[in-house]
């Protein structure tokens, strides 16, 4: 009965050793979403381990979307877009410079929303009116232009459980000793990229968006050396054509949690249950079959050592009731 006791003794110990480690690890691992806004994992030999999976798929700009979906949709198309563009190394100034939109095939004048020279550095603004736009610069100069910076920004907003992200991207543009050509053209696409992120409790999801750029430019024919530059025919001006286009489709990112908290709780209630299922297996076994067995191999034990111990002795008084009649006989021959 007591080896009874400390065997469940023991067996209770590491039940609740292994369920209350199940639980802090379950505990910290749920809390590890969404990836973007929690820290290293300390509780891991990978800190980079997170409760989260992630969904990445194309999708098309005319395909239906749904009422949550079309908030951030309506948020990223009407963002107001502001193109900057700096004209690197030069000593050209603002006055030189003309911004036009082009619009079948016509020569829009626009203005700056703001232009400014410093360091041999010139900082143009223009608020574009959409995201698919031809905007020329025309410069009025024949000074060298070393390279130019093209980017956009533009302002965030939030709209209920939808956020859009702050604009401001940028990209330099350069040839070591060469100076922009007289005609130069960059092409500047724009993706439009909607993250979800679902909850780890209720139903209720979570949209950012933002444009993600894509430059295409061939550095060769944009830039040329200074002796071909000074030797070209037309000094007058430069026109710089920026090409603004939208992708056809869009990236849906999709972050969900790989265990929510229902589901924890549910998991770790049956992983509780299975534990004790499995601890108390080898004791349910080892009342119903060991010791029973064991009883019995004992019983028998003692049974089998029980008669050879009572044979043994009738067989020593048979032996001792035997002896005193040989002894007899042996006197009466010596006589």
């Amino acid at each position: 009965r007591e080896g009874e006791i400390w065997i469940g003794g023991l067996a209770t110990i590491a039940l609740v050793i292994l369920v209350a480690q199940a639980y802090a690890f379950s505990t910290k691992f749920v809390t590890q979403y969404p990836s973007e806004q929690v820290d290293n994992s300390d509780f891991a030999c990978d800190p980079t381990i997170r409760n989260a999976v992630f969904e990445t798929s194309l999708q098309s700009l005319a395909m239906a979307k749904s009422d949550d979906e079309q908030v951030i949709y309506d948020l990223v198309k009407n963002q107001r877009l502001t193109l900057n563009v700096n004209l690197l190394n030069t000593a050209i100034t603002c006055s030189s410079i003309y911004p036009k939109q082009i619009i079948d095939s016509l020569l829009v004048p626009i203005n700056f929303i703001s232009c400014s020279q410093n360091n041999s550095i010139v900082k143009t603004a223009i608020m574009l009116s959409n995201d698919a736009v031809t905007i020329q610069f025309i410069i009025d100069d024949f000074k060298p232009i070393g390279g130019i910076r093209i980017g956009m920004s533009g302002p965030g907003k939030e709209n209920g459980s939808s956020i859009l992200k702050e604009l401001g991207f940028s990209q330099a543009f350069y040839n070591a000793d060469r100076t922009l050509a007289q005609s130069a053209t960059v092409s500047l696409q724009l993706t439009m990229a909607i993250n979800k992120t679902e909850p780890l409790s209720g139903s209720d999801s979570n949209f950012t968006g933002i444009w993600y750029p894509t430059y295409t430019v061939d550095k060769n024919s944009i830039f040329v050396t200074r002796e071909d530059y000074i030797s070209s025919s037309n000094l007058t001006k430069t026109a710089l054509t920026i090409l603004i286009s939208q992708s056809s489709y869009y990236i849906k990112h999709n972050q969900k949690p790989i265990v929510r908290q229902s589901e924890m709780i549910f998991k770790n209630f049956i992983f509780t249950l299975f534990c004790m299922e499995i601890l108390g297996l080898p004791l349910i076994l080892l009342k119903l079959m060991i010791m029973p067995l064991f009883k019995f191999i004992r019983s028998r034990c003692k049974q089998f050592i029980s008669e050879r111990s009572e044979s043994y002795e009738l067989n020593r008084e048979l032996t001792d009731i035997e002896d005193p009649h040989q002894v007899s006989s042996t006197c009466d021959l010596v006589k």
